[in-house]
């Protein structure tokens, strides 16, 4: 880049033309308030009259089981904006930051992510916007290879698959992480 730049004022010089200076990485605040919602735990699924429907989507859709849902602590809600979804937390830096939402009824559109905006303001529910959040970062560990999968489900079926990785296993995967890309 630096060599294509020196060459182009050698080549044309006078034209006015300047590199934008550099920009400072963005700052958010960092907070998150999950949706009403119920928790994907073993012990739920027997105890909730939509935890079939749930279970049956998550091993369908994505080949997981409970214990992959409860590592990376799924949700469904039945109400309100994320109503017949899961609800799927991201964490960055051990904190929530923000969620993903997939339909596990087919309503459109499949996924929704959470409103970003200050804390206080109607309607939002994070302080990231999407652009800023990858799921499953805290998994990768410095040195350790990383697989980038398209989205959130792919990522948690790497783990079903593997073994390596996960929200709270990061510190026992140190061959290989893997996050989500896709948007």
């Amino acid at each position: 880049r630096t060599e294509a730049l020196v060459l182009l004022r050698a080549n044309f010089p006078g034209t006015g033309w300047e590199p934008p200076p550099p920009v400072a990485p963005a700052v958010y605040e960092d907070w998150c308030e999950l949706p009403d919602s119920h928790e994907v735990l073993p012990a739920l699924w027997a105890r909730h009259q939509l935890a079939d429907q749930v279970r049956a989507f998550l091993r369908r859709q994505w080949g997981i089981g409970a214990g992959v849902a409860e590592r990376f602590g799924l949700r469904f809600c039945v109400h309100g904006r994320h109503a017949w979804r899961v609800i799927i937390p991201v964490v960055m830096g051990g904190k929530l930051v923000a969620f993903q939402a997939r339909s596990y009824r087919g309503a459109e559109p499949k996924y929704l992510t959470s409103k970003h905006g200050k804390r206080g303001e109607p309607g939002t529910e994070c302080g990231r916007p999407a652009e800023a959040i990858l799921f499953n970062l805290d998994a990768i560990m410095e040195g350790s290879d990383v697989v980038l999968v398209e989205g959130v489900g792919d990522a948690m079926r790497w783990n079903q698959v593997t073994g390596l990785g996960g929200r709270s296993g990061a510190e026992d995967s140190g061959r290989c992480g893997w996050v989500e890309g896709g948007r």
